[in-house]
């Protein structure tokens, strides 16, 4: 039982590394003190982001007030994708008290959102797929310590 802890928690460290050569993590250190346990996963069709991106925003014509960001002037495919899966996560997050009960989205596919040029290369008709983690606290170790 201890060791298939050890694997789990060392999986779920496994998915989150990533993370930290594209700087997505909220920040260097996040879940120091606790311990990353994947709770769902998330898979968006290519077909639900392009009409996401496409669809229901119009900016207004010329002459009137300037752009809002969220006529998607300035969001490339790769940023509405990222707030779309840590939207998904975020119904996963606990009473959060620094990192313990927060969550991250960890994307796990496509190839292109996670090349090191993913604004350039990504695009919403390649879907997205990943996990949500939360950060939860330590267990503590059974009564005599490991042995």
């Amino acid at each position: 039982m201890k060791i298939l802890r050890v694997l789990l928690s060392a999986a779920a460290l496994s998915i989150a590394a990533p993370l930290w050569a594209h700087s997505e993590l909220p920040s260097e250190a996040w879940c120091a003190t606790g311990r990353p346990v994947p709770v769902a996963s998330f898979e968006f069709f290519p077909e639900g982001l392009v009409s996401d991106r496409d669809g229901g925003q119009s900016c207004p014509a010329g002459g009137g007030k300037a752009p809002s960001k969220e006529c998607g002037q300035f969001d490339d495919d790769y940023d509405r994708s990222r707030r779309k899966a840590l939207a998904a996560c975020a119904a996963h997050a606990g009473a959060a008290t620094g990192d313990i009960g927060s969550v991250i989205a960890v994307v796990q596919a496509p190839d292109s959102y996670l090349h090191e040029e993913h604004h350039r290369l990504y695009r919403s008709e390649h879907g997205l797929r990943g996990v949500c983690v939360r950060c939860e606290r330590p267990r503590p170790l059974p009564i005599g310590g490991l042995r």
